[in-house]
C-alpha cells in the first residue's frame, strides 16, 4: 500500500529558492503548526502539485505559485517540489516537479520544466522516467493506487475548496461523478448508446439503399433476359443472311464473267481510243518541232547521233573550263578577303600602339610636373627651376620625399608623448581628489540612512505609545476584576440550577417508557391488520363496483372520441366484435396496399427503364453531336470554313493554273537562251528584226536577259512549292469526302435518335402520371391505415375494458356471497381507536424527551458562554498590565532615538561642508584634462593628414615612374614603325589580287558566251532527233489501231448487255433482303452491345451480389444494435449496484463520525442523498444528482444554506474522511488543512477526540497517514497527547521573511 515519506520544497510561494525546506511524514499522525500566512497551506498545495500536477486554484499558469522574482535580485526563479514515497507494492519512488517564473516588463511568465519519477530497484540501481517519454500524472496515480479526483477533492483538498460538499448542486455533482469514476462509465454508456443509435440509423439508411439495390437487381435481371432474347434473334438473322449469300454466289460468278468480257472489250476500246489520241498528239508534236527548227539536217540517223555526241563533248569541255575559271575567281576573292582582314587587324594594332605612345608622352610630362611641384613644396633647393629631370635626378628627389615623411612621423610621436605626460599628471590629482570625495559621500549616505532609521523608529514608537495610551485610557482594572468575580458567581449558580445527572436519568427513563409503548403499539397494529383482512372483502366489493362504473364511462368516452374514425373505416352498420372488425379492415388495407405497391413497382421499373433509355439516347446523341462536331472541325480546318465541294473545285483550278505557270517558267529559260544566242549572232532583235544602234546596247540587253534567267529558277521553285502544297491540300480534301458523307449520314441518324428521345420522354411523362395516380391511391389507403393504427390502441382498450367488466362482474357476484356471513365492524373500530391512542402516547413521550434534551443543551450553552466571558476578562486584564509596562519602555526608547538622530545630523552636516570644495576642484581638473586631450587629438589629426598627403604624392610618383619604365623596356616606338610598314605592304598585295580577279572574270564571260552558242545548236540537233523518233512511233501506232478495230468486231455486245441487266436485277433483289437483314443484325448487335455495356456497369454487374451483401449487413447490424442495448443494460445495472453499495457504506461512516464528533442536539446525523433518473436501456442514460441532508427528529432537511459556518466545516470534513476511507483502500493518506475553522471550542474538542479515535483504530495499519495543519495550539496539544506522537513540525518566517520548517518535540507545546 502507498505511503508518503519526505518532501522538499524550494522556490514555491514564500519558500525561498536558495535553500530547500524538508518535512517528514509520520504514520499514523503528522502535526504541522504555524501562524496565519507563514506557509502552512503551501505544504498541502505542494503535495497536491507533486502528485497530480495541478496548480492551486487562482494561480493561473502558476505565476503566483512560484516565489515572486521581485523579492530577489534575479529575474528568474526556479521552484521545485520533491517527494519521497512508497507505491502500492512497497517500492520507493522519488517524484520531482519543477517550474520556472520569469519577470517580464508587465507580468510574470511561468513555464513547466521537466517532471521526473525515479524508482529505486532492490539491487540499489535507479530507473527514471520523465514527462517527455511517459505520462507522469498517470504514473503517480497508479503508484498511489487512487484516482486523480480522490487526490484533488479528498486527500489533498485545498483549504479554499474544503467545503465543496455543500456547494451548489452542479459543482457537487461534477466532483461526485469524478470521485465515483462515473464520468468514465457514463462515457462508456454514452459511447454504447451512440453506437446503437448509429447502428439503428445505419439500418434505416441501408433499408433505403436496399430498396435501390433491389431495383437495380430487378433491372439487371430484365436486361439479362432481354440480352438472351436479342442474341437468339441475332443468330436467326445471321442464318438468313448466310442462306441469301449462298444464292448470290452463282449470280455473281456469271456477272463477273460478263464484266470480265466487258472489261476486255472496254480495255480494247480504251486502248484504241488512247492510241488514236496518242497518234494525233505525236503528229502535232512532230509538226511543232519542225516549225521551231532554225536549220534542218540532211543526213542519216547514225550521222545525226555522231554529231550529237561530238557536240556534247565540246560543251562538257567548255563547262569544265568555265568551272575552273569560276574556282580561280573564288580563290582570288578568298585571298583578297584574307588580306583585307589581315590589313584591318594590323591597322587596329597600329592604332593601339600609337595611343600607347601618346599616353607614355603624357605620363612623362606628368611625372616631371609632379617632381617639380615636390621640389617647390618641400624646398629641395638644388633642383629649383628645373622642368625636365633625368632618371638619377628623379631618384634623388623621391629619396628626399621619403626622408621628409620619416621626419614628420618622428616629430608627431614626440609631441604625442608630451601630451600624454600632461594627461597622466592631471589624472593622478583627479584620482586623489575623487577618493576623498567618495569617502565623504559614503559617510553622508550612511549618516542619512541612520537618521532615517532613527526617525522611523521614533515615529513607530510614538504611534505605539499613543495606541497604548488610548487603550489604557478606556480600561479600568477594578471594573474588570469585579466583572470576573461576578462571572464566577454566575457560573456557580448555573451549575447549581441544573443537575445534569438527574436530567440524564429522566431522559433514560422516558426512553424506556417509549420503548414499552412502541412494543404495545406494534401488537395492536398486528391485530388491526388481521381484522382488516375481513374488512377487505367489503372494501374490494366497493372498489370493484366503482371500477366497473369507471370502465363503462371510459368505454363510452373512447367510443365518442373515435366515432367518426370508426364510421369512416367500418361504416354505420356494424355487427360483431369491434376489435375483430378493425383488425380485418387493417388486414384488407394492408393487402390493398401490397397490391398497389406491386403495381407501383411495375410502373417504377417502367419509369426506370425509360429513364435509362432516355439517358442512353442522350449519351448517344451527345456522342453523335461530338462526332459531327469533330468531323466538321477537321473539314473546316482544311477547307477554312467553306463548302468541301466548292473548295475542291477551286483547288483543282488553282493546281491547273500553277502547273501552267511552272511549264511557262521552264520553257521561258529555253526561249530566253535562244533569244540571247540569236542576239549574239546578229545585231538585231529576233522578234521585230530592228537593228541596235551599237554593240553596247546588245550587250546591255543580253545582260538584262541573263539577269532575268538567273531569277527564273527561284520563281520556278516557289511555283513548284505552291503546286506541291495545293496538290497535298487537294489530296487531303479528297480523303475528307468519305467523312463528309459520314457527317450527312450521322445527321440523319441524329434526327432519328431525337425523335426516339421525344417519344421516350412522352412515354416517361405518361408513366409518371400513372405513378402519381397510384401514389395518390396509396396515400389514401395509407391515411386510412394510419387512422386504423391510431384508433387501434383505443379499440383494444375498449375490448380489454369490456372483458375486464365481465371479470369484475363475476367477482362482484362472488363477493356478495362472501359478505353475507361476516360482520366485524365494531371490533375493528375499537382496535383502531386503541392504535390511535398508543400512537399519541408515543408522540408525547418523544416530545418530552426532546424538551429534556433542549433544557440540557440550553444549560450547556449558558455555561459555555459564561466561561468564555470569564476567559476574555482574564485575558484583557493581562493585556492591560502588559501595555502599562510597554508604555514606559517606549518613552525611554523615544528619548534615546532623538539623541542619536541629533548626533548623526551634526556629523552629516560636517561631512557635507567638507565635500563641496573637493567637488569643485575635481570638476576643474577634469576640464583641464579634457582641454589637453582635445589639443592632442587635433594635433595628431592635422599631422596625420600632412603625412598621408606626402605618402600619396610619393605613391603617384612611383606609379608614373614604373609605367614609363615598362613602356621603354617594351620598345614601343619600334613597334609603331614596324606596324606602319606592314600595313602599307598589305595594301599593295590587295590591289594586285583585285587586278588578277578581274582578268579571271573576263575569261569566264567569254567561255559562257561560247557555251550559250553551242547549246542553241545542240537544241536543233535534239529537235531533229525527236522528229525522227516520233515518225517511227506514229507508224507503230497506226498498225496497232488497225489490229484493235478488228478484235472489237468479234464480240456480241448487245446480247451480253441484256443478260447482264437481268442478272443485276436479281442481285439487287437479293442484296436488298441481305441489307435489310444486316440492318436488323446491326440493330440487334447494337442492342446487345448496349445491354452488355449496361450489364458491365458497376450497378448492374454486381447488383445481385450487392443486394445479398446489403441484406446480410442489415440483419447483422440490427442484431448488433440489439446486443449493444443488452450490453448497455448490463453495464448500467452493474454501475447502479456499485453506486448503491458505495453510497450505503459512505453514509454509514458519515453517520458514525457525526454522532461521535458533533456535540449539538439540533442535528441527529447527516447523509448524502442521491436521486437516480429512470433508465430505459440505451435510448436514455441514467444520471445521478447529489445533495447533503441533515436529519432533525426523523425529518430530512437540505443542509445547504440551512446550517451554520461551523456545521458546514464539520460536515465537509466528515464527508471527506468518509470518502477517503471508502475509496482509498490502497492509499491511507488524508491531509486536513485548518479543520477547526469556524468551530466552537466544544466541537473542536470533539473533533480532536474523533480524530484520535480514528488514529488509535488505524495505529496498527502501517500505511495510514493523517496530516493535520492548524494554527490552534490547544487543538494541536490535544492531538499530541497520543502516546506515539513525539514530534511536530513548526512553520515560521525567518528574518528575510521566507518560510522555514522546523521539527520540534511535543513537550515544547
Amino acid at each position: 500500500m502507498s505511503k508518503i515519506l519526505k518532501m522538499g520544497i524550494s522556490g514555491i510561494r514564500s519558500f525561498g529558492p536558495d535553500e530547500q525546506q524538508k518535512i517528514e511524514f509520520y504514520s499514523p499522525l503528522t502535526l504541522i503548526l504555524g501562524q496565519n500566512g507563514c506557509g502552512k497551506t503551501t505544504i498541502i498545495e505542494s503535495l497536491k502539485y507533486v502528485t497530480t500536477g495541478d496548480k492551486p486554484p487562482g494561480s493561473g499558469t502558476g505565476a503566483s505559485f512560484v516565489h515572486d522574482p521581485k523579492l530577489t535580485e534575479v529575474v528568474q526563479i526556479r521552484g521545485q517540489v520533491k517527494l519521497l514515497m512508497r507505491d502500492v507494492l512497497g517500492k520507493e519512488l522519488t517524484a520531482t516537479r519543477s517550474l520556472e517564473a520569469t519577470q517580464k516588463a508587465r507580468e510574470i511568465q511561468c513555464k513547466k520544466l521537466d517532471a521526473t519519477l525515479t524508482r529505486k530497484n532492490p539491487d540499489g540501481t535507479k530507473h527514471s522516467i520523465s514527462n517527455r517519454c511517459a505520462d507522469i500524472d498517470l504514473a503517480m496515480t497508479n503508484a498511489l493506487g487512487v484516482s486523480k479526483p480522490i487526490l484533488n477533492h479528498v486527500i489533498f483538498c485545498h483549504q479554499e475548496d474544503s467545503n465543496w460538499p455543500l456547494d451548489e448542486g452542479k459543482k457537487v455533482k461534477e466532483k461526485f461523478d469524478a470521485i465515483f469514476s462515473a464520468t468514465n462509465y457514463i462515457k462508456c454508456l454514452e459511447t454504447i448508446r451512440k453506437l446503437r443509435l448509429e447502428k439503428k440509423q445505419k439500418v434505416k439508411n441501408m433499408q433505403e439503399v436496399l430498396g435501390s439495390l433491389k431495383n437495380w437487381k430487378d433491372e439487371a435481371t430484365r436486361k439479362k433476359n432481354e440480352l438472351r432474347t436479342s442474341e437468339t434473334e441475332k443468330n436467326k438473322i445471321e442464318e438468313q443472311i448466310a442462306n441469301l449469300s449462298q444464292k448470290l454466289v452463282p449470280l455473281n460468278k456469271r456477272v463477273e464473267e460478263i464484266l470480265d468480257i466487258e472489261n476486255n472489250l472496254g480495255r480494247i476500246s480504251g486502248d484504241l481510243t488512247g492510241k488514236q489520241h496518242r497518234l494525233q498528239s505525236v503528229r502535232t508534236s512532230q509538226k511543232e518541232l519542225k516549225d521551231s527548227l532554225s536549220e534542218r539536217f540532211d543526213c542519216s540517223d547514225l550521222e545525226l547521233q555522231q554529231k550529237l555526241d561530238m557536240f556534247q563533248r565540246t560543251v562538257d569541255e567548255k563547262e569544265a573550263q568555265l568551272r575552273r575559271g569560276v574556282a580561280k575567281v573564288k580563290s582570288a576573292e578568298s585571298d583578297i578577303q584574307r588580306k583585307k582582314e589581315e590589313e584591318s587587324r594590323e591597322v587596329k594594332k597600329l592604332g593601339e600602339l600609337e595611343s600607347e605612345h601618346k599616353r607614355n608622352e603624357r605620363r612623362i610630362q606628368d611625372f616631371n610636373e609632379r617632381l617639380s611641384n615636390a621640389v617647390d613644396d618641400y624646398q629641395f633647393s638644388e633642383y629649383f627651376g628645373k622642368v625636365q629631370f633625368s632618371d638619377e635626378q628623379a631618384g634623388k628627389v623621391m629619396e628626399n620625399v621619403e626622408n621628409t615623411i620619416e621626419w614628420e612621423k618622428s616629430k608627431q610621436l614626440e609631441k604625442k608623448k608630451d601630451f600624454e605626460q600632461q594627461e597622466a599628471n592631471i589624472q593622478g590629482k583627479i584620482t586623489e581628489l575623487s577618493t576623498k570625495q567618495g569617502t565623504l559621500e559614503h559617510v553622508i549616505k550612511e549618516r542619512k540612512e541612520q537618521i532615517d532609521k532613527a526617525s522611523h523608529s521614533i515615529r513607530k514608537a510614538k504611534k505605539d505609545l499613543m495606541s497604548y495610551k488610548s487603550d489604557l485610557s478606556g480600561a479600568n482594572l477594578k471594573d474588570i476584576e469585579r466583572e470576573k468575580e461576578q462571572l464566577e458567581k454566575d457560573i456557580a449558580a448555573e451549575e447549581r440550577r441544573v443537575n445534569t445527572s438527574e436530567v440524564n436519568k429522566e431522559i433514560e427513563n422516558l426512553k424506556s417508557s417509549q420503548c414499552t409503548v412502541e412494543h404495545e403499539f406494534e401488537s395492536v397494529k398486528k391485530l388491526v391488520k388481521q381484522m382488516t383482512k375481513e374488512a377487505e372483502a367489503r372494501s374490494q366489493y366497493d372498489m370493484n363496483v366503482n371500477e366497473v362504473k369507471k370502465l363503462k364511462e371510459k368505454i363510452e368516452h373512447l367510443k365518442r372520441k373515435r366515432e367518426d374514425d370508426i364510421e369512416q373505416l367500418l361504416g354505420e352498420n356494424r355487427k360483431g366484435n369491434l376489435k375483430n372488425e378493425l383488425e380485418a379492415r387493417i388486414a384488407n388495407l394492408r393487402d390493398d396496399l401490397a397490391d398497389l405497391d406491386i403495381e407501383k413497382q411495375g410502373l417504377s421499373r417502367t419509369e426506370t427503364k425509360l429513364e435509362t433509355q432516355i439517358k442512353s439516347c442522350q449519351i448517344n446523341i451527345e456522342k453523335k453531336e461530338e462526332e459531327i462536331k469533330e468531323m466538321k472541325r477537321k473539314i473546316d480546318s482544311i477547307c477554312q470554313g467553306e463548302n468541301l465541294e466548292s473548295t475542291l473545285d477551286k483547288t483543282n483550278i488553282g493546281i491547273e493554273n500553277l502547273s501552267k505557270e511552272c511549264g511557262n517558267l521552264s520553257s521561258s529559260i529555253t526561249v530566253l537562251r535562244r533569244f540571247i544566242s540569236k542576239l549574239g549572232e546578229k545585231n538585231c532583235c529576233p522578234l521585230c528584226h530592228r537593228d541596235f544602234p551599237s554593240n553596247d546596247d546588245v550587250t546591255q540587253l543580253q545582260e538584262e536577259l541573263e539577269s532575268k534567267i538567273s531569277r527564273i529558277p527561284s520563281k520556278l521553285g516557289i511555283a513548284k512549292d505552291r503546286l506541291s502544297l495545293q496538290k497535298k491540300r487537294y489530296d487531303e480534301m479528297l480523303q475528307l469526302k468519305p467523312q463528309q458523307e459520314r457527317v450527312n449520314k450521322t445527321i440523319k441518324e441524329l434526327d432519328t435518335l431525337r425523335q426516339g428521345l421525344e417519344s421516350d420522354k412522352m412515354s416517361l411523362k405518361e408513366s409518371k402520371e400513372k405513378l402519381e395516380a397510384k401514389q395518390t391511391v396509396i396515400d389514401m389507403i395509407k391515411s386510412d391505415q394510419d387512422v386504423a393504427q391510431t384508433i387501434q390502441p383505443d379499440v383494444i382498450t375498449i375490448d380489454n375494458n369490456q372483458k375486464k367488466i365481465q371479470q369484475l362482474t363475476d367477482l362482484i357476484e362472488d363477493l356478495k356471497v362472501t359478505l353475507g356471513s361476516s360482520d366485524n365492524d365494531m371490533s375493528l373500530e375499537e382496535a383502531m381507536g386503541k392504535q390511535t391512542e398508543l400512537d399519541e402516547k408515543t408522540k408525547k413521550l418523544r416530545a418530552e424527551i426532546e424538551n429534556k434534551r433542549e433544557c440540557l443543551m440550553d444549560h450547556n450553552k449558558k455555561l459555555q458562554s459564561l466561561m468564555e466571558r470569564k476567559n476574555k476578562a482574564v485575558t484583557k486584564e493581562l493585556e492591560i498590565k502588559k501595555k502599562e509596562e510597554d508604555t514606559q519602555k517606549l518613552q525611554n526608547d523615544i528619548t534615546k532615538y532623538e539623541e542619536d538622530k541629533k548626533r548623526l545630523t551634526e556629523e552629516m552636516e560636517k561631512a557635507q561642508e567638507s565635500v563641496t570644495p573637493i567637488k569643485y576642484e575635481v570638476d576643474s581638473k577634469n576640464k583641464e584634462k579634457a582641454n589637453i586631450t582635445k589639443e592632442k587629438e587635433n594635433y595628431i589629426e592635422k599631422s596625420n593628414k600632412e603625412v598621408q598627403s606626402i605618402c600619396e604624392k610619393q605613391r603617384e610618383l612611383r606609379l608614373l615612374k614604373s609605367n614609363i619604365k615598362s613602356y621603354k623596356d617594351g620598345k614601343g616606338d619600334e613597334k609603331v614603325e614596324k606596324s606602319k610598314n606592314r600595313v602599307n605592304g598589305l595594301k599593295a598585295e590587295v590591289n594586285s589580287l583585285e587586278a588578277t580577279r578581274k582578268d579571271y572574270e573576263e575569261e569566264n564571260k567569254q567561255i559562257e558566251r561560247e557555251i550559250t552558242n553551242q547549246k542553241e545548236r545542240k537544241r536543233n540537233l535534239d529537235d531533229e532527233k525527236k522528229i525522227r523518233d516520233k515518225e517511227v512511233e506514229a507508224r507503230k501506232l497506226e498498225e496497232d489501231i488497225r489490229e484493235l478495230k478488228h478484235k472489237i468486231k468479234d464480240y456480241a455486245y448487245e446480247k451480253m448487255v441484256k443478260e447482264k441487266e437481268q442478272l443485276q436485277h436479281d442481285l439487287s433483289s437479293i442484296e436488298r433482303e441481305i441489307n435489310t437483314s444486316v440492318g436488323r443484325k446491326e440493330e440487334m448487335s447494337k442492342t446487345i452491345q448496349e445491354l452488355r455495356a449496361d450489364l458491365k456497369r458497376k450497378e448492374f454487374a454486381n447488383a445481385e451480389k450487392d443486394y445479398k451483401s446489403k441484406l446480410i449487413e442489415i440483419k447483422c447490424t440490427d442484431a448488433a444494435s440489439d446486443d449493444l442495448n443488452k450490453y448497455y443494460k448490463a453495464l448500467d445495472t452493474a454501475i447502479m449496484k456499485f453506486h448503491a453499495e458505495k453510497m450505503t457504506n459512505i453514509n454509514r461512516i458519515i453517520r458514525e463520525l457525526w454522532r461521535n464528533t458533533y456535540r449539538g442536539n439540533d442535528i441527529d446525523y447527516i447523509e448524502i442523498k442521491t436521486h437516480e433518473a429512470e433508465s430505459k436501456g440505451a435510448d436514455k442514460r441514467r444520471t445521478y444528482d447529489y445533495r447533503v441532508v441533515m436529519m432533525k427528529r426523523e425529518t430530512e432537511i437540505d443542509m445547504r444554506k440551512r446550517c451554520s459556518a461551523g456545521q458546514k466545516v464539520l460536515a465537509s470534513l466528515i464527508i471527506r474522511m468518509a470518502l477517503a476511507e471508502t475509496f482509498s483502500s490502497n492509499c491511507g493518506i488524508l491531509a486536513l488543512d485548518e479543520p477547526t475553522t469556524n468551530l466552537d471550542r466544544e466541537n473542536i474538542d470533539a473533533l480532536s477526540l474523533a480524530l484520535l479515535n480514528i488514529v488509535n483504530k488505524r495505529y496498527h495499519q502501517r500505511n495510514f497517514q493523517l496530516v493535520v495543519i492548524t494554527h490552534d495550539t490547544d487543538f494541536l496539544d490535544r492531538l499530541a497527547r497520543a502516546d506515539y506522537i513525539e514530534h511536530y513540525f513548526k512553520v515560521d518566517r525567518n528574518e528575510r521573511g521566507l518560510s522555514t520548517i522546523v521539527r520540534q518535540s511535543v513537550s515544547h507545546i
